[in-house]
């Protein structure tokens, strides 16, 4: 198994807060309580990277209804 090296911050574009309804913790990359194993350093559950990608369907679903409940409040 080969490791890959991390890219740091700035590459990644990442930023503290979530875009839209995407946010690390629902990533499949990020790793609890504060790590991602495509970007280095210290990372926010509630942060964003370029690199983002849905744990699965249903995380994405969830995301998806919670987001359209909000805007029909």
């Amino acid at each position: 198994m080969s490791i890959v090296p991390k890219v740091d911050k700035k590459t990644a574009r990442y930023q503290t807060h979530p875009r839209g309804i995407a946010r690390c913790e629902r990533c499949s990359m990020f790793r609890s309580p504060h790590s991602c194993t495509k970007v280095a350093g210290d990372i926010s559950p509630r942060g964003w990277s370029k690199y983002f990608d849905w744990k699965d369907d249903r995380t994405h679903m969830l995301a998806r209804r919670e987001q359209l409940t909000r805007l029909s409040l």
